[in-house]
């Protein structure tokens, strides 16, 4: 844990010096009238190295829920057990991070120490809570989950699919499961949902990358449940 601990510390020491460096020669100083730029180069408007401040949520140093935070209101876990890319899954986590969602579900913790991986979540994992749950017990899962309340949302094309902008969110605890990158869905995953979503498509590919389908769907639920600070 020391180590993360010190790991993340440098990356936040060294994004703060980025965004403290001075322009180039020619280029203009930021200025605060209507001009627009992008906030990651604005010294105050940095909010992602705030996370940092979260490590003293940490469960243990090899996985589970680190820098997990105490959540009210609706809660949106994303459940990625089927998916096998790692960039994919990296990914979906960070999407999972950044949009506010309360947890990834994944199918092995081992994903976390694969350059793959990281490289694409950077440092999303360690701010998000994780579980772990394979693709062989994923229907037990979702039943579980079920019973203790949870909405079991589905993202798959099936023939009751429902388009996801017109989904109505429940105002409580929702599970977003994921097909497999090839092979989609299974029957008895579809089953075990409660609605599965579609995300309407008007060009001559009918189907989206995961990561770039479950980061829609992630994105209009945090526009329904997050207002800004």
């Amino acid at each position: 844990a020391k180590k993360r601990a010190t790991r993340t510390q440098l990356l936040a020491d060294a994004a703060l010096q980025e965004a403290s460096v001075a322009p180039l020669a020619g280029e203009a100083e930021p200025a605060s009238g209507d001009e627009d730029y992008q906030r990651k180069f604005l010294g105050q408007a940095t909010p992602w190295l705030a996370l940092y401040d979260s490590a003293a949520g940490e469960e243990d140093a090899d996985g589970g829920a680190q820098g997990a935070t105490s959540l009210s209101g609706p809660q949106l876990v994303i459940v990625a057990s089927l998916i096998d890319k790692l960039p994919n899954q990296g990914g979906i986590t960070r999407t999972s991070e950044a949009c506010g969602a309360s947890g990834v579900v994944l199918a092995d913790r081992k994903a976390l120490r694969k350059p793959a991986f990281f490289s694409v979540a950077v440092t999303a994992h360690e701010h998000v809570p994780l579980e772990f749950v394979p693709p062989e017990r994923l229907v037990a899962y979702l039943a579980r989950k079920r019973a203790e309340g949870w909405a079991v949302v589905g993202l798959e094309q099936t023939t009751n699919s429902v388009r996801s902008w017109d989904y109505e969110w429940p105002a409580r605890k929702s599970l977003l499961v994921l097909g497999h990158e090839q092979r989609g869905m299974p029957a008895e995953v579809i089953a075990a949902c409660d609605v599965c979503l579609e995300i309407p498509l008007y060009g001559r590919i009918r189907s989206l990358n995961v990561h770039v389908s479950a980061s829609m769907v992630i994105a209009d639920w945090s526009r329904r449940w997050h207002t800004d600070a």
